[in-house]
């Protein structure tokens, strides 16, 4: 993996990945980050729901316009928090993370919990971009067999259930930041 992600820092091409293998060789456990996804595509698989065309297109273009939004709010989301000069992001970028267990090092250094949290929208922003062009794409085709139909929609649905656990994970983290804050203040007024 190494390799890999030397290679990605020397190519300019595949710089837009840089973000993807980070986020993933500085995960402990990568697996469980996938477990919901996979576990929410089996269920779709072993239903047996009847699928219509019609219903796959409408279900194409609302993915379109929530994978859009979603887009634009993680952009948002980096804005805010990298040209922040709030105390507590000044205090995130210097505090490294205690949680060895989920978090490695990352070429030899821990991680910060603002580079913890950048990782993450990142990954995501760049999660959110790939399977907003997969969209694109899969509208400019006509799907025939249910088989195909089935196999799209699975893949549609493993993409945006992993998207909102990322998402569902950093706002997360964000609230923590932020109650942690409010809550030493408290403690501190107490005494």
């Amino acid at each position: 993996m190494k390799k890999i992600t030397e290679w990605v820092r020397v190519n300019a091409a595949a710089t837009c990945l840089l973000p993807v293998f980070d986020f993933w060789i500085t995960r402990r456990r990568p697996l469980l980050i996938l477990a919901v996804p996979l576990f929410a595509t089996a269920v779709f698989f072993w239903s047996n729901l009847i699928l219509e065309k019609e219903w796959l297109s409408n279900f194409l273009s609302t993915q379109i316009n929530i994978i859009a939004i979603l887009i634009s709010f993680s952009i948002a989301s980096v804005a805010i928090i990298v040209s922040s000069n709030s105390d507590i992001f000044a205090t995130l970028r210097k505090t490294k993370t205690q949680d060895f267990k989920r978090y490695r090092d990352l070429r030899g250094t821990a991680l910060s919990l603002f580079q913890i949290l950048l990782s993450n929208i990142t990954y995501n922003i760049v999660i959110e971009v790939a399977y907003l062009a997969f969209l694109i794409i899969q509208s400019l085709y006509q799907f025939e067999s249910m088989f195909s139909i089935k196999i799209i929609m699975g893949l549609d649905i493993f993409f945006i259930s992993h998207i909102l656990c990322i998402l569902a994970t950093t706002v997360y983290q964000l609230y923590l930041i932020f109650w942690k804050d409010i809550g030493q203040k408290d403690n501190c007024r107490n005494k």
